[in-house]
């Protein structure tokens, strides 16, 4: 089992809470057992696993897990730790029957890139899960400020400045459109599943354990 021994403090961007990370696992795992039945293997790569509640839920479900982040944030365990990058995955090619990007392509400068290394270590027949916000969204998530995904790289920094959040803008979002288009010059056959989830958003806020946490 590899795992990094230092431990830091949380990246103000890493959501620890278990409540609102277990819900996020529910629903990408409802997700990937509607997408994945045909697929392969047991072995899965949870690329920016933050506090580990996604890792730790597919290893629940019966995933061997091996989840990578730039610095140790881990609440959890259950699951194989790396220490590494989403632009350079430190893992052979073809290795994963599953690879998971939740929320991480929008903390990639080179998200061309990122994508490029998902597909090299996907294993033929596998899945890759990518979900991140859109630009176009009217409030930003990261920094709930509105409009602020939506302007352009100088006016975002300015703004971030002027209200006292940050020295700059650190989020690197995408449109559906730019997403989709790197997802297949990358090698990726694309399908957008933001009905499903928004279903399965739905499902899982309506379950018992989900309205038990959330009080």
């Amino acid at each position: 089992m590899l795992k990094a021994e230092a431990r830091v403090a949380p990246s103000s961007h890493v959501n620890s809470e278990p409540q609102v990370r277990m819900r996020k696992a529910r629903k990408i795992s409802r997700i990937l057992d509607r997408l994945a039945p045909g697929v392969s293997g047991r072995l899965a790569l949870d690329v920016g696993c933050g506090a580990g509640f996604v890792a730790e839920h597919l290893h629940q479900l019966g995933w061997d897990v091996i989840a990578l982040d730039m610095a140790d944030y881990r609440a959890t365990s259950g699951f194989d730790f790396v220490l590494g990058r989403a632009e350079t995955l430190p893992f052979p090619s073809e290795t994963f029957s599953i690879v998971v990007s939740n929320q991480v392509i929008e903390h990639v400068v080179d998200a061309a890139t990122h994508l490029r290394e998902v597909r090299r270590v996907l294993a033929p027949g596998g899945l890759a899960y990518v979900a991140t916000p859109n630009r176009l969204a009217v409030v930003e998530p990261h920094y709930k400020l509105p409009f602020l995904s939506c302007l352009p790289r100088g006016l975002a920094d300015a703004y971030v400045q002027l209200l006292g959040r940050a020295e700059r803008y650190d989020v690197f979002p995408l449109t559906r459109g730019r997403l989709l288009r790197e997802a297949a010059r990358a090698g990726l056959e694309c399908d957008d599943v933001t009905p499903w989830m928004v279903a399965e958003t739905a499902a899982v806020e309506r379950s018992p354990l989900a309205r038990i946490g959330s009080a």
